[in-house]
């Protein structure tokens, strides 16, 4: 099946218009036409009759937060028709996009200041002529939210359709009887990956009456949160992300901190930055602010490279992925000489492939791998920075480049070269290629108290 990419939407205030009205003057003629006729409403229909078509709907939120979503058709149809068969909850007037999931303008004032919508065609080249090219089986639709670039999202289209075939193989290897993963911990990783993609843990099952995969984490949640701080800092990252409500009885990761110490404890490698990171991470996934001892303490496990050991010790790219992100969750300016010494130790530590090893100073294994990598690109974007341009290029690859060589003929992830789809690379890894850094979203989730309450999000 062949793959073209299309990023479409309108430009909806007269900021906008006067802003692409300049560009087309730089980028000729036919672009001006474009620029004139942007207000107006997307064509009713792009016909492909043969069918049946599949195709893709990614929607890149603000923050670069990316999600896909499969569609199959029958007939052509029209790119709103397609946003809305992909299952967001869509605003439109007139045909024009007023808002997507929220984001935007209400119907009612759908050129309001806040629709930032970008369009163009996304194929080889980044073409913005108009009109469109029709809808194609195979085409890649999608809608970018961007106040900076009117240019195509930092990430390549084939992170996002890699994204959505893991996600396809994560769906094949849920349990059928009782909703879960295998392991508790595994479940809930599940349930941060699916929310990153707009995914409602309440509703990922492996057939339609089989158990959700929430069910699962509500009937063990609350026994695998007592395994220290790194579990009940996952727990919560996964059920503001994914949705749900928190079992009773569970701990929050407030609940592990030692206020004298500034350490979240408990579990395996308590102290080192691994746990607290996760700490702190949960702490900001429930709309709490972190302790600034907390973060003092984090800060003071930097080692002389800039890095951080998941345990005590030597710096790994994986405690140090972690940690930047949780500093950057808890207000850390990206301009720190902190968050850019991180970096750099990253940056050390790449591979001629692209891709991170765990540990570079390994005496047992200095190979990439997909799991390291992945952390390593969520630690970028949390950063701010683009993990396929600059200084991430090291031998005419990058860190996308390397996972997407990772992803296998049935859709899962290896965790290295050589190997098998695996469960852990694969729920990692779509994190990444979607663009999402940790924590997914803050929000206020509501404790299970005899049934299911949804959660309170707070944008």
């Amino acid at each position: 099946m062949k793959t073209k990419y299309f990023i479409l939407s309108l430009y909806s205030t007269p900021v906008r218009s006067t802003l692409r009205l300049a560009a087309a003057l730089t980028w000729g003629l036919g672009l001006l036409g474009m620029a004139l006729v942007g207000l107006l409403a997307l064509p009713a229909t792009e016909t492909n009759a043969a069918g049946p078509d599949e195709g893709y709907v990614v929607v890149v939120f603000p923050g670069e937060d990316g999600t896909v979503r499969p569609i199959s058709y029958t007939a052509g149809m029209s790119r709103i028709e397609a946003l809305k068969l992909s299952g967001w909850a869509v605003e439109e007037s007139g045909g024009s996009i007023c808002s997507i999931d929220g984001i935007g303008c209400p119907a009612s004032d759908c050129f309001c200041a806040d629709n930032w919508w970008a369009s163009a065609e996304w194929g080889a080249d980044w073409d913005t002529s108009w009109p469109p090219t029709t809808v194609d089986d195979g085409d890649i639709i999608a809608f970018r939210w961007s106040q900076s670039s009117w240019g195509p999202p930092l990430l390549p289209g084939p992170a996002y359709t890699a994204a959505s075939d893991g996600l396809d193989w994560l769906r094949s290897q849920q349990s059928a009887t009782d909703g879960g993963y295998g392991s508790v911990g595994n479940s809930v990783e599940v349930m941060t990956t699916i929310g990153a993609n707009g995914y409602q843990s309440t509703d990922w099952r492996r057939q339609p009456d089989a158990p959700s995969l929430f069910s699962h984490v509500l009937a063990n949640g609350a026994a695998f949160s007592t395994n220290g701080a790194s579990a009940a800092g996952k727990l919560a990252v996964g059920l503001s992300a994914g949705g749900g409500c928190y079992p009773l009885n569970a701990l929050q990761p407030s609940d592990t901190y030692n206020a004298a110490s500034g350490i979240y404890t408990g579990g395996y490698s308590a102290g080192g930055a691994g746990p607290q990171s996760w700490g702190i991470l949960g702490e900001y996934a429930l709309n709490q602010a972190a302790p600034g001892l907390a973060v003092t303490y984090l800060k003071s496990l930097i080692n002389g490279d800039g890095g951080w050991g998941w345990e005590s010790g030597d710096s790994d790219t994986n405690g140090t992925a972690l940690a930047i992100q949780a500093l950057i969750a808890a207000g850390e300016p990206l301009s720190s000489s902190t968050i850019s010494n991180g970096l750099t130790y990253l940056k050390s530590t790449q591979n001629a492939d692209g891709g991170f090893p765990y540990d570079p100073n390994s005496s047992y294994d200095t190979n990439s791998d997909a799991n390291s990598t992945a952390y390593v690109v969520q630690a970028i974007m949390a950063a701010g920075q683009n993990p396929v341009t600059g200084t991430w290029i090291i031998a005419h690859t990058n860190p996308i480049s390397y996972l997407l060589g990772m992803q296998q003929s049935d859709g899962g992830f290896a965790w290295q070269s050589g190997y098998g789809s695996d469960q852990f690379a694969t729920r990692q890894a779509i994190l990444a290629l979607l663009g999402q850094a940790l924590p997914i979203q803050s929000a206020e989730v509501a404790t299970c108290y005899g049934g299911f309450l949804p959660i309170v999000v707070k944008n």
